[in-house]
């Protein structure tokens, strides 16, 4: 049966190092029993420090970061992916037997190569306007959050 195979996941269970039982003088039924056991930190828990924000700083941040939480996709991955396609398209054309003088093949190896063009051209400069969006938008919070190096009581 299964419970024959079950094993408790903690198998020894430290005793306290100090046990104290305070007994109420006003109220004999009533007795405190208080278990001391010793608490091991992690490393990074010793290292690290607490740091007292304003609650004021905290609005600021999350007022600025809060229009970003519903931000949906970029525009530019849309462009990407439209110059990748029409340029696939014009790559693909290539090794079909279409001809430049029909429509199609006009349409294919003239208008979709300089579409691709326009679409990717387009791509990298609103990713470059995105990304320096972005640094500034980072700048302005790193502003904006305290510095844990540069508190009053650092000991580091």
């Amino acid at each position: 049966m299964m419970e024959d195979k079950f094993k408790p996941q903690v198998q020894y269970v430290h005793k306290p190092e100090t046990v104290r039982v305070e007994v109420d003088p006003n109220d004999k039924e009533e007795v405190t029993t208080t278990y001391t056991y010793p608490v091991h930190s992690l490393q990074d828990d010793v290292n690290d420090s607490i740091i007292k924000v304003r609650s004021s700083v905290l609005k600021k941040i999350r007022d600025k970061i809060e229009p970003y939480k519903s931000k949906k996709t970029n525009f530019s991955d849309l462009l990407l992916s439209i110059a990748s396609t029409l340029t696939g398209i014009a790559i693909g054309a290539l090794y079909s037997n279409l001809k430049l003088n029909t429509y199609l093949g006009g349409f294919t190896f003239i208008v979709l190569p300089i579409l691709a063009a326009i679409s990717g051209t387009s791509y990298f400069f609103i990713r470059k306007e995105n990304r320096k969006a972005l640094n500034d938008f980072a700048e302005e919070l790193l502003l904006e959050i305290p510095n844990p190096q540069q508190t009053v009581n650092n000991q580091k």
